[in-house]
Parts: structure tokens; sequence; C-alpha cells
């Protein structure tokens, strides 16, 4: 990367930008234990097709030898439910029509 492309990104300090080197990425020692791998999901519903994908990637994952954790965002705050006004994102649904009956 040249001056003039850091020119272009006034929030990276160019003394602490340096693009790693083949011989040094490749040089500390290979860990031991599998490939640790996060899987996450975002959907609440009983049957959520995201849920289900991330199940699945886990299975193949699994086959390949990685070592994986589901992520279960059960019990987690919801921000924007009960807040009047808010529309939720992909739909035309909006929390205070619904709640005061004016679909």
């Amino acid at each position: 990367m040249t001056d003039s492309t850091l020119s272009d990104l006034p929030n990276v300090d160019k003394s602490l930008f340096h693009i790693p080197a083949v011989n040094t990425v490749f040089a500390a020692k290979a860990s031991t234990h599998p490939p640790r791998i996060l899987l996450l999901y975002g959907s609440l519903r009983e049957r959520s097709f995201s849920r289900l994908v991330v199940q699945e990637s886990a299975r193949i994952l699994q086959a390949f030898g990685a070592e994986t954790r589901i992520f279960n965002p059960t019990g987690l705050p919801l921000p924007m439910v009960g807040r009047p006004g808010v529309v939720f994102p992909g739909t035309a649904w909006r929390h205070d029509r619904h709640h005061e009956g004016t679909d």
C-alpha cells in the first residue's frame, strides 16, 4: 500500500500500519486444537430457518474436524420491542399502530 493510498484513510496512523509478510504470518507455531468456530443466529421463532441453517452448518463443520459452538440468543433484551413509533426492519409494521389496533 502506498502513502497516497494511506492518505485516503485519515483514521489510520501510518506509523502503526504494516502490511503482513508471509514469513511473519506463518512463522508462529501451529495450534494443536481443531479450529474453533462460533455460529450465531438471531431469530427467536420456534421454527427459525436461520437457526436450522446454523445447526446444519455446525454439523458440516464438525465433519471437517472443527469444534463448533452455537450462541443461543434466548433471553437477551429486545430493545426495539415496546417502543412506540419504531419501524421494524424489513417490514411495514409499526409497534404503535399495532398496539393501537390501527393496522
